[in-house]
């Protein structure tokens, strides 16, 4: 593509973005100005407040299984909990998790998560709540809650002696942690620059406004608030992967652990350019291909290896090569090791990890996975299928998939106008 072709996609794609966000913003305005604006305590009742749960939901008449179960976990541990839906549940879901949680708040869909994160927050400081409380987690239903590993977890998050701990980091835009699941101290949330986050901040339905006035801005303000990186971290990300990742079988694992992805949306793992690039890597798969293996069933013909060697690699024998790595008869120097781990190490370090790390992240305990993963274009069929698997209930992998295939690819099936949205991040 040439430089004039580049500069007018550009400059398409600069016009496109402000038509874009002067629609979305007059959408907004006019939604701000025509919805009714509630907010009704449904239930209350006071309670040991050590440990409060701020959790935004968005339920409408029926409870969701998995959160319920997990805000019974979350009760178990003696936690405070303070919900706000914007939805209505019946009023038989309304009795059920009044008998959960200690607040219910049932609100307008102003800001969406962010909005009833505000209404929590605030009435978490009215109520003279962060004078008592030691530990705050904030959290949200945007995840589905699986029960394997979800005890360890939630004890991690509450005992930590970070001031702030998310679930999982982001690599977008800057490092930042996930507003969807995060773990606050006394120290930074009785720090006056935490209230007045959430007294300045204006609610939106502006999608790529929350994400910069709202994950951002509050990461940033949090980070600030902390003593830096080591006080500033996430439960699982590509340092938790490396300690993890501690013998030869489970490094040799790593690959068929990334995602697949979509190419698409820029999520699908290339081997050819990921692992061949790697001096190390190239040259000893390049002598495998050219002098193949002892088991006939799997070894190639001479015109697919040669095919092979000139494109530098294929999907199938580069997996059958990793395969063979990991038999008792071969013996791997280090150097390859530790190069098949820093290409892994890299590419798990990449944008969302909670969406493109889902597959390893749930294969190291992680019970917490994104309900957008087929929309966003994260995960192919093929990666979701391998991750719901790794459920060990039954009944919770049938709920998850039925979630998650109710959400199919939104550069897929969106069309026109909501494309360019979608593909902006605008819905």
């Amino acid at each position: 593509m040439g430089k004039m072709a580049r500069l007018l996609r550009k400059m398409k794609e600069i016009v496109l973005r402000m038509g874009l966000e002067a629609y979305f913003s007059t959408v907004s305005s006019i939604e701000t100005a025509r919805t009714k604006k509630y907010s009704n305590i449904l239930s209350e009742r006071m309670g040991n407040t050590d440990i409060v749960v701020i959790i935004a939901l968005y339920e409408k008449t029926m409870l969701r299984s998995d959160v319920r179960r997990y805000l019974e976990t979350l009760k178990k541990k003696g936690a405070y909990i303070i919900a706000a839906n914007t939805c209505e549940l019946s009023v038989e879901d309304v009795k059920l998790i009044s008998g959960i949680v200690d607040v219910y708040i049932e609100k307008d869909n102003i800001g969406r998560d962010f909005g009833s994160y505000k209404e929590c927050v605030l009435y978490f400081f009215d109520k003279g709540i962060n004078n008592i409380c030691k530990r705050l987690l904030i959290c949200n239903d945007s995840v589905f809650y699986c029960t394997d590993g979800i005890d360890a977890f939630v004890d991690e998050m509450i005992k930590s002696k970070k001031n702030v701990l998310g679930s999982t980091e982001n690599h977008d835009f800057f490092r930042h942690l996930g507003s969807f699941f995060l773990s606050i101290s006394s120290n930074i949330f009785n720090n006056k620059a935490f209230l007045a986050f959430w007294k300045n901040y204006k609610k939106t339905n502006v999608r790529p406004h929350i994400i910069k006035k709202g994950e951002l801005a509050l990461s940033a303000m949090l980070f600030s608030a902390s003593h830096g990186d080591i006080d500033f971290s996430s439960l699982y990300n590509a340092s938790k992967i490396d300690v993890w990742a501690d013998s030869k079988d489970k490094i040799l694992d790593l690959p068929s652990l990334i995602r697949n992805g979509e190419v698409t949306s820029g999520s699908f793992v290339n081997l050819q350019e990921n692992f061949c690039k790697n001096l190390i890597i190239d040259s000893y798969y390049r002598l495998y291909l050219k002098e193949g293996i002892s088991s006939p069933e799997i070894k190639t013909s001479k015109e697919l290896m040669k095919q092979e060697i000139d494109e530098r690699v294929g999907y199938l024998t580069f997996i059958q090569w990793i395969d063979f790595l990991k038999s008792d008869v071969t013996s791997i120097p280090d150097t390859l090791l530790a190069a098949i781990k820093s290409v892994c190490l890299e590419i798990f370090t990449q944008g969302s990890q909670i969406h493109l790390n889902a597959v390893i992240f749930k294969m190291m305990g992680m019970p917490i996975i994104k309900l957008d993963l087929l929309y966003r274009s994260a995960l192919s069929f093929c990666d979701i299928l391998l991750l719901t698997d790794m459920i060990q209930n039954a009944k919770e992998r049938a709920e998850l998939k039925k979630i998650l295939f109710c959400r199919l690819s939104g550069d897929k099936f969106h069309f026109g106008f909501r494309k360019a949205a979608f593909k902006l991040g605008y819905i």
